[in-house]
């Protein structure tokens, strides 16, 4: 789901407020662009739970090296 302006601004707001560093582990880069939410897939016994309960996540990439990190959209209020 690519984010609207207002997702956008909840989640700069969000990432300031926490304190969110911002250095990239893999590389030490430091411009990083949002990515959308993605639905993590939720795994039972080494199998996939198609239809089962999901993690909506936020992503972020280093514009240096393309490390992705994840963050949850609910926390975040971006989703309910």
């Amino acid at each position: 789901m690519p984010l609207d302006q207002n997702q956008i601004d909840k989640a700069n707001a969000w990432f300031s407020g926490k304190k969110v560093r911002n250095l990239c582990e893999s590389c030490g880069g430091q411009q990083w662009s949002l990515g959308e939410v993605i639905n993590g897939t939720i795994y039972a016994g080494g199998n996939l739970v198609v239809g089962g309960p999901s993690v909506p996540m936020l992503q972020m990439a280093c514009g240096n090296c393309g490390y992705i990190r994840l963050y949850s959209a609910v926390l975040m209020g971006l989703v309910s």
